[in-house]
C-alpha cells in the first residue's frame, strides 16, 4: 500500500527532466497498461463476473461456521486474491493517468 502510494506521488512530481530521459519505449509500455487497464474495470461482463465470484466466496465464508479454519481461511485469501486483482488494474490505470498528465505539462 505505502509502495503504490509512493509509485502515485514519484509520478505526480516527476519532474520533467527525469521524464525526458525515459525510455519511449517504457513510458508507451506504461501507458498502454494503463489504458488497458482501464478498459478492463470498465468492461461489464467482467466486472459482474468479478462481483459473483466475491459474493459467492463471501456468503460461502459466513456460512462457514462448520468448516474447518482452513477452509476458511482459503476462501478469505481468495477474496483478498479477487480485490488486489481489481486493485492493481486500479493502480495501472491511475498511473497512467498521471503519467499522461506529466508527459503533457512536459510537452513531449
Amino acid at each position: 500500500m505505502i509502495r503504490a502510494f509512493l509509485r502515485r506521488l514519484i509520478l505526480r512530481w516527476l519532474p520533467v527532466s527525469v521524464l525526458a530521459e525515459l525510455p519511449e519505449d517504457r513510458v508507451q509500455q506504461a501507458l498502454m497498461r494503463g489504458r488497458r487497464s482501464a478498459t478492463l474495470l470498465a468492461d461489464e461482463t467482467l466486472s459482474e463476473a468479478f462481483a459473483e465470484i466475491e459474493a459467492k466466496l463471501s456468503a460461502e465464508w459466513r456460512d462457514s461456521a462448520s468448516l474447518s479454519q482452513d477452509k476458511r481461511e482459503v476462501l478469505f485469501h481468495q477474496v483478498a486474491a479477487l480485490q488486489s486483482i481489481r486493485a492493481q488494474l486500479k493502480r495501472w490505470s491511475e498511473d497512467a493517468v498521471y503519467l499522461a498528465d506529466r508527459i503533457e505539462k512536459a510537452g513531449r
